[in-house]
């Protein structure tokens, strides 16, 4: 009788935030034909999710992340056969494009380098190798390995950490399971990598952390992402100020790593590696093919100039990314969490406890990122460009409220509340992300 109050009482929720959502995203979508039929099967996919976080933590998570994982390597299956089809954005067939060139992004330098002696090695397997000069083939090749990446590090970070409701929201960002399914960009490459990242710096203890380990991680996600070296020096700067580590010892590792993998991975040939890094920053109005951002630019910058940072419609084009990549509803939660430790009175030892420091200036930069960052194909073409602050924003959400449920009794009604809703919000955005396509409102 209880799992039945229990489903009962998490149907309601899911349902009322469903039926919330499904307007404010059918009122978006406009009266070209909605297709229902379709809509209703991922409405009962959701209500799954919902049901099987009836049971103990470790068998709720297990459960779901088997189904999901089917689902998603069943989604990358029909892609790959020509049977699936999904909406896509961002730069389409770059990865593809380079590899097939032999060239080494500096900017995903990593990746890339990896890619390309992956793509060499199918070029040397007979019979197989007639393929490999097909662009479909090795586009379809880059978007395989993104998803199967892509659940690797899920599992690891299940694995980590599994019943968290840190991990549990990151993992069900409508955006991170998007990059999931055979997308078509680098970013699957590095979305989980940055979650895993954020799993260890923040939710690993100090005394349990190997000073080399530390620096080689925080050496190769800038390898693997440039722009995320402002993470790595964050966290590196923090662990100097604030940590009793070695210090010297995790300066070197991290300096050595990164130069070390540098000359792993770069061909020096091609001149020196900072200077083509350089290179392929695009600033000021490099590369801008979104028309009304046309000036907006600060001088040699990758920012927006302050006083168009601070306007109407800025403000609109930020809402409409939050929107449609499905981290309203982790920003509500998150406003939730800190107004209930602000009226139990424990607001400020939570700030002050271990590692949340760490995790408030990292969300702040990237909430400064999704704030100035110019998109410069567009707020709906680059609403994948902000994938790292909708994973640090679901994050920052399901660490507070890991905070909270510790400190009271009644974690189980937290669950009810939060699990239904971001299965809602999941399911939805998901089918409108992928399926129904989001709108083209500027």
């Amino acid at each position: 009788m209880a799992g039945v109050n229990l489903n009962g009482k998490r149907l309601l929720i899911y349902a009322r935030t469903m039926l919330v959502l499904f307007v404010i995203y059918k009122w978006f979508w406009g009266v070209a034909p909605f297709p229902y039929v379709r809509f209703l099967l991922v409405i009962l996919l959701g209500y799954a999710f919902v049901v099987t976080f009836q049971f103990t933590p470790k068998q709720h998570v297990l459960t779901w992340w088997a189904h999901l994982g089917i689902l998603i390597l069943g989604s990358i299956a029909l892609q790959a056969s020509g049977h699936l089809e999904l909406f896509g954005y961002g730069d389409h067939g770059e990865l593809a494009t380079l590899m097939m060139k032999g060239e080494v992004f500096p900017r995903w330098l990593g990746g890339s380098a990896v890619l390309l002696y992956g793509y060499r090695i199918w070029q040397m397997i007979p019979g197989l190798n007639q393929y490999a000069k097909d662009v479909d083939s090795v586009l379809m090749f880059t978007r395989v390995a993104g998803g199967i990446v892509m659940l690797l590090f899920s599992a690891a970070a299940l694995y980590k950490r599994l019943d968290r409701t840190s991990v549990m929201l990151a993992l069900s960002s409508p955006v991170y399971l998007m990059l999931s399914t055979a997308y078509d960009e680098y970013y699957p490459y590095v979305a989980g990598m940055f979650l895993f990242f954020l799993l260890i710096v923040v939710e690993t203890d100090s005394f349990r952390q190997n000073v080399r380990s530390l620096g080689f991680l925080l050496a190769i996600l800038p390898i693997f992402y440039a722009p995320f070296i402002v993470t790595s020096l964050i966290v590196l700067a923090y662990y100097l100020l604030f940590e009793s580590t070695k210090r010297l010892e995790l300066v070197f590792a991290f300096l050595s790593s990164y130069i070390l993998l540098v000359f792993l991975f770069w061909n020096s040939e091609r001149g020196d590696y900072v200077s083509n890094l350089v290179s392929t920053i695009n600033t000021g109005n490099h590369r801008l093919l979104f028309g009304r951002y046309w000036d907006q630019a600060a001088s040699a910058s990758i920012f927006f100039k302050p006083q168009n940072a601070a306007t109407w419609k800025h403000f609109g084009d930020l809402s409409y990314m939050l929107l449609w990549s499905g981290s309203m509803i982790p920003a509500i939660l998150l406003g939730m969490g800190v107004y209930r430790l602000a009226t139990n009175k424990v607001f400020m030892k939570f700030i002050t406890s271990s590692r949340t420091p760490l995790l408030v200036i990292l969300f702040a930069w990237q909430l400064f990122y999704f704030v100035f960052m110019l998109p410069r194909l567009g707020p709906k073409t680059d609403i994948d460009l902000f994938f790292s602050f909708y994973i640090c924003l679901a994050f920052t959400a399901g660490y507070v409220w890991d905070y909270i449920k510790k400190r009271e009794s009644f974690s189980d009604r937290i669950n009810d509340m939060i699990v239904p809703t971001v299965a809602a919000n999941t399911v939805v955005t998901l089918f409108f992300l992928l399926r129904a396509g989001i709108p083209d409102i500027f």
